[in-house]
């Protein structure tokens, strides 16, 4: 560490040593912190070429860690459609259902309702006999 305030390039040098060992650290990472961090420690007595290019590339590196994360697209978390491909996206915590998705599961229930009214209003037999399934006898129960 020099005994000199660093000046804002040498700042800017010795951020980008430091923020290339924050996630991900290779030793290719590791090689060019050591060189950032050694080229900051002793900006004043590097040629102007170098000073320049290792200011650049932490400029560059400054940049993309600086750029905002793109908001993720809103999509239907039944089927993957894009909000900006449907009419209707309904969102919730941490889901989403389309305008077609909320159709299909609709006209699915309706269909197992009907389903079920069928099932359990089927009328006895001509003979008498009376064609429902019959639930199991409960432990204990005669049947």
């Amino acid at each position: 560490m020099p005994d000199s305030p660093r000046t804002p390039d040498q700042t800017t040098v010795a951020w980008a040593a430091d923020r290339l060992l924050i996630t991900d650290v290779t030793e290719r990472k590791r090689a060019l912190a050591d060189l950032l961090r050694h080229l900051a420690d002793t900006w004043p007595q590097q040629p102007d070429p170098l000073r320049e290019h290792a200011l650049a590339f932490a400029q560059a590196l400054h940049a993309h860690f600086d750029r905002p994360v793109p908001a993720a697209v809103p999509r239907c978390t039944w089927c993957g459609a894009r909000a900006e491909d449907r009419r209707q996206l309904i969102k919730g915590p941490g889901t989403a259902i389309c305008g077609d998705c909320i159709e299909l599961v609709t006209e699915i229930a309706r269909e197992s309702r009907e389903q079920q009214k069928a099932d359990n209003s089927s009328p006895a037999t001509p003979g008498g006999e009376d064609t429902r399934k019959q639930s199991a006898p409960v432990r204990g129960e005669t049947p």
